[in-house]
């Protein structure tokens, strides 16, 4: 094994894999559909899509997926807790009238 093939290699032993970056999905939904979710824990809620994510294939519901999200104390601010919606799968969405 000449040394090529040594840089080719990861630490097993197994060749290395190459990067692919990932590719845009045409989706059902864009930014305000009124969906209803399917699945999950907001299974039934309704809500408009605030935002699409094509390349992760997920989309952000006003008022759907809300977590609690801690803020540290920065200069003349006290910390607080801020609701933010988390991003659904598109496929766990359909679109309403």
């Amino acid at each position: 094994m000449n040394s090529r093939m040594k840089k080719q290699k990861n630490a097993k032993g197994k060749p290395r894999r190459s990067y692919v970056a990932p590719v845009a999905i045409k989706m059902h939904v864009k930014k305000g559909d009124k969906v209803k979710v399917l699945s999950g824990k907001d299974k039934g809620k309704t809500g408009t899509i605030l935002r699409a994510l094509p390349k992760e294939n997920r989309v952000i519901i006003e008022g759907v997926g809300m977590v609690k999200r801690h803020t540290r104390a920065k200069a003349g601010q006290s910390s607080r807790i801020i609701e933010v919606a988390r991003s659904i799968h598109a496929s766990n969405v359909v679109k309403t009238a």
